[in-house]
């Protein structure tokens, strides 16, 4: 027992010993860590920046044609080169036929045969006259009297052809066909059908260009101008951008809504878009080649808005002035240069001359 406490008491010893020589021979570190914040940064870059206006508006054709009966009879369908009956949505030519209306058609062509007719005879007549006249053959008299026959017949000729016009209904011009012969409660008309003065055959409109009428409220009625230039889309063509151009901005305000109409020139290429549908309508206002930082690099101290340049470890703060600005991106009007690499997340502590850390260097 006497020796196992000897043998205890000595190890003990041996590692007070130990630890006294470790503490004598370990130096004094009195280095201080300095705290660096972390930070990420962004290059300034120059790139387009536009002030826009963006609203909707409906879709309309700029001009069209209504082609109606105005001789009663039966209807029949204008067709097409392969024969078949022109419907809606197909492109007419102009001088094209839309419809014809029967019945009447035989009777007013042989009226128009027999106008033309007489008035042959009477031009013969006239001009027979007129040689007998240069050779005083026949009295002045004689001579009017068959210059007022070849009026009269002239006159006639001219009504029977413009009622058998009245029977070939042809488009004035070259479009599409948004409307053609349908009864008032939507349904397509058969040919043959009666169909009576006033009825509409055809409404024929041309679908490029076409206008999108917007409606300006607010800010917006001195910002936007004609002239200007615009983007438009449908939902359902994501991927379809059109141009257009501020065609007009009417005087007219709407009591009720204290609006102001708008009308957009739309190039609508391909005839993608149709009269009546809804789009998307950006007009640009201005569109500028400027100094451009992420909005989340600005932010203000002491009432001013500042950026935090970073130099080297540390950032040094600058006062800017900001100009145009979409979502995501804000002009910097002077104190920037492309090129700058600035801090656009971690800026709640900075301050000037802080030490920082960039995050994924």
């Amino acid at each position: 027992m006497k020796t196992r406490g000897r043998a205890r008491v000595a190890a003990l010893v041996c590692a007070a010993a130990g630890l006294a020589l470790w503490a004598c021979s370990s130096p004094t570190d009195n280095t201080q860590m300095e705290f660096r914040l972390p930070v990420e940064v962004s290059e300034v870059r120059r790139g387009v920046l536009e002030d826009v206006v963006e609203t909707s508006g409906l879709l309309r054709t700029p001009a069209g044609v209504t082609i109606a009966i105005e001789t009663p009879g039966r209807l029949q369908v204008g067709r097409n080169r392969e024969g078949e009956r022109l419907r809606e949505g197909a492109v007419v030519e102009a001088g094209q036929v839309a419809a014809r209306v029967l019945g009447e058609e035989a009777r007013l062509h042989a009226r128009v045969t027999a106008t033309r007719r007489s008035l042959y005879v009477a031009a013969a007549e006239l001009r027979r006259q007129r040689e007998l006249s240069e050779d005083r053959l026949v009295s002045q008299q004689a001579l009017q009297q068959a210059e007022g026959v070849f009026q009269n017949a002239l006159h006639e000729y001219r009504v029977s052809s413009l009622s058998a016009a009245k029977a070939t209904l042809a488009s004035p011009i070259r479009g599409t066909i948004l409307h053609l012969a349908r009864e008032q409660n939507g349904m397509l008309l058969a040919d043959g059908q009666q169909v009576g003065p006033g009825f509409v055959v055809a409404v024929i409109a041309p679908l490029d260009p076409m206008i999108a009428e917007v409606q300006l409220i607010g800010s917006e009625l001195r910002r936007v101008r004609p002239g200007l230039k615009a983007r438009i889309r449908h939902y359902a063509f994501p991927d379809v951008v059109l141009k257009g151009t501020v065609e007009r901005v009417l005087p007219e305000v709407d009591p009720y809504r204290q609006t102001v109409r708008a009308e957009i020139l739309v190039a609508n290429e391909g005839e993608v878009l149709h009269p009546g549908l809804f789009v998307e309508v950006v007009i640009v206002v201005e569109r500028e080649d400027v100094v451009l930082v992420p909005r989340t690099a600005v932010t203000e101290r002491s009432g001013r808005q500042v950026v935090f340049i970073l130099d080297g470890q540390r950032v040094s703060k600058r006062p800017v002035q900001v100009g145009l600005a979409d979502d995501d991106r804000v002009q910097v009007v002077g104190g920037l240069s492309a090129g700058d690499m600035i801090v656009d997340r971690g800026l709640m502590t900075l301050v000037d001359g802080a030490r920082v850390r960039v995050l994924g260097t």
